[in-house]
């Protein structure tokens, strides 16, 4: 069976947590949970160098534990902590499990399994705050690191006429199509890969990732988007704001906008006119 690494840290603040799950994400931790001033992240336990995590560690003087579990532990785990999300009164995500969320314009229902993007983390809500203005009938959408599907998702059901959908993933791609036939959207074509192969023009391009990522792709982003099309890209730290503007620019891309909680940002961005 295919087994995991969990790397279990002390915290003192949402702040060191924060700063945690954006420096592990791109070491590719791809899941984290947080409790009881604890941080707890985890990564398929393959071909990985495990020394510059520890030193920034030490650096930070956080203490730490990493131990192996199995992949179902961390499903398990995932499904009985997934407590309902809201999304200001535009959406509401929940598992099967949970009772019918009202008073909002939309529901989606996510199981999450090994896949993020369950609206828990900040970087998904701002997202979808900025898709409730970005998204438009008749669109042509991707979703570039779609992880559960959640916003693959939303678009789709926002009135999207075509959506694509790309994660890296292979489990996570049969995630998102579990999900998206759970929410009837299953017209919605998800692809596993670690690039933007799809032609575009798209109108709207959704990158919910972190930053290397997002550097290492943004001529592609850029590529893809149709005339006057919209980009919102997170996963992102506001401290990082500003090399993304540089980024930006060098593809031809000016950012019109962003958004913060907790020091994660959304940024949207067209092309220059």
């Amino acid at each position: 069976m295919e087994r995991y690494l969990c790397l279990n840290m002390v915290i003192d603040s949402t702040e060191t947590s924060d700063a945690l799950v954006a420096f592990l994400s791109a070491e590719g931790f791809e899941g984290f949970e947080e409790e009881d001033g604890r941080l707890k992240a985890y990564r398929p336990d393959n071909e990985w160098n495990p020394q510059e995590v520890f030193d920034e560690l030490d650096q930070r003087s956080i203490g730490y534990t990493l131990e192996e579990i199995e992949k179902t532990n961390w499903n398990q785990l995932w499904e009985s902590n997934f407590e309902p999300v809201v999304v200001d009164d535009f959406v509401g995500i929940r598992a099967d499990f949970h009772a019918p969320i009202k008073g909002v314009e939309m529901e989606l229902v996510v199981t999450p399994k090994m896949s993020f993007g369950t609206g828990h983390h900040a970087t998904t809500r701002l997202m979808i705050q900025q898709m409730r203005q970005s998204i438009k009938l008749g669109d042509r959408v991707l979703d570039f690191g779609t992880g559960t599907g959640v916003l693959a998702i939303l678009a789709k059901k926002m009135g999207a006429a075509e959506v694509v959908g790309i994660d890296i993933e292979d489990w996570s791609i049969e995630n998102a199509i579990d999900n998206a036939w759970i929410n009837e959207v299953s017209d919605i074509s998800f692809h596993c890969s670690d690039r933007i192969e799809q032609q575009g023009p798209f109108n709207c391009v959704l990158a919910n990732i972190n930053r290397n990522i997002l550097l290492d792709h943004m001529g592609r982003i850029g590529a893809v988007l149709a005339p006057g099309g919209m980009i919102l890209l997170s996963g992102i730290l506001e401290e990082d704001l500003s090399v993304m503007d540089k980024a930006l620019g060098e593809v031809g891309l000016k950012r019109t906008d962003y958004t913060q909680e907790k020091g994660w940002i959304c940024i949207q961005a067209i092309q220059y006119q």
